[in-house]
């Protein structure tokens, strides 16, 4: 069941992302503008040409719809409304700040764990080219944070093309060798905290990188299995600008491709929440309850009988 349900989530993401809710709508549009252009061979029922005409006028407005929605994930104020509100629930850590540490000098991160997020992964590469963006972002910063925090192991988990380029890409940065510990069985977030169970103890702090607009989705799910990490979030892309600026200018409502991708990521994220939501994958931790013993029933005790006394 759980083979099944993973498989339909990654089909079903085929189909449920901007660019092709879009081109769905539209195509359907016009197939139904087609249905009502079609010249039957024999003269129509009155029911017949009502349908073709009802059919013709929702296959314009699917058309226009379709448009109008490819066009607002295109445009920057869609595009980066939707980014910012995933980005601005957890500030980034000042890395770059030598005094970080102090901030955690009671009780100190004992682990870094780093995300994985895609791969070109291949041997005869640099490691600067085997990661995607995000993935090189995330690794970036963890090397970043282990310079602050020398004394922890740097885990990167996720499939092991990715967690081979990560482990690469960190040791070329200065992490050492034997502080890399690579966790290759995971293949979508959910599995990040199942597979790091023998790792990571619950009580352990550690800091969890991954991009911003990953990190809530992230940081529910490790909550969920009973962990408390410290969010590390990285790879922004409009915190914390769009609160501060004008994203109503007239230039930002030309289409760009940039931001029908930055719509996407968004839209990825938030049917990522949903889906894990429904799957009751996020949320407080369910506590174990102690089961009550139950009494084990002794011999029958023997009744008292009453004592008479005879005058």
């Amino acid at each position: 069941m759980e083979e099944f349900l993973f498989e339909f989530k990654k089909t079903a993401s085929i189909y449920l992302n901007p660019i092709t809710i879009g081109l769905e709508i539209i195509i359907i549009g016009l197939v139904m503008i087609g249905f009502s252009r079609r010249k039957p061979k024999k003269k129509p029922k009155r029911w017949w040409r009502k349908l073709k005409r009802v059919s013709g006028d929702l296959g314009i407005v699917g058309v226009v719809a379709g448009c109008l929605f490819l066009y607002l994930c295109c445009i920057s104020p869609i595009s980066d409304s939707l980014l910012y509100t995933l980005e601005n629930k957890h500030e980034p850590l000042d890395s770059e700040n030598p005094d970080l540490p102090r901030k955690f000098r009671e009780n100190p991160p004992r682990h870094i764990v780093v995300l994985a997020g895609g791969a070109r992964y291949h041997e005869r590469k640099q490691p600067s080219s085997q990661l995607g963006p995000s993935t090189t972002a995330r690794v970036l910063e963890g090397a970043q944070l282990h310079k602050l925090f020398p004394d922890t192991s740097f885990i990167v988990t996720g499939q092991p093309n990715e967690t081979n380029g990560m482990a690469a890409l960190a040791l070329s940065l200065g992490v050492p060798n034997d502080r890399i510990i690579q966790e290759s069985e995971s293949r979508d977030t959910k599995d990040h905290p199942r597979k790091l169970e023998t790792l990571i103890r619950e009580n352990d702090p550690f800091l969890l990188v991954t991009s911003a607009v990953h990190m809530p989705r992230s940081l529910a799910l490790f909550q969920k299995h009973g962990y408390e990490p410290i969010p590390a979030p990285c790879d922004f892309w409009v915190y914390p600008k769009f609160a501060a600026g004008n994203p109503y200018q007239s230039q930002n409502f030309v289409p760009k491709i940039i931001n029908l991708y930055k719509t996407d990521l968004a839209f990825h994220e938030y049917m990522g929440i949903l889906w894990a939501k429904i799957r009751d994958q996020t949320g407080e931790p369910v506590a174990e309850t102690e089961e009550e013993p139950v009494p084990i029933p002794g011999p029958p005790k023997e009744e008292k009988k009453p004592t008479v006394i005879e005058l």
